[in-house]
């Protein structure tokens, strides 16, 4: 189970129910003419149709991509870890 705890609510995530961990410019709250461009955040796609959006996990793109690396290895490794970057 993915936890994605926000500024205003926490969301989980079945792992077999991730089918893909990309990184896409950010567009929360605290987005603006520069920030957008800037920073990046992750959208995690379900097979039931919804898109988690992590806002609260907003940062330089490098950063975000390492992230993004270290969760879809978690969700293809079939061992009952916990995920990175808690």
């Amino acid at each position: 189970m993915l936890v994605v705890r926000g500024w205003l609510r926490t969301q989980t995530v079945a792992r077999d129910d991730i089918t893909a961990v990309e990184v896409v410019p950010y567009t929360g709250m605290l987005a603006g003419r520069d920030v957008d461009r800037f920073f990046r955040m992750l959208r995690i796609t379900c097979r039931r149709g919804r898109d988690v959006y992590v806002e609260s996990l907003m940062g330089s793109p490098a950063t975000v991509q390492a992230i993004a690396i270290g969760i879809e290895r978690w969700v293809l490794s079939r061992e009952d870890d916990v995920p990175p970057h808690r």
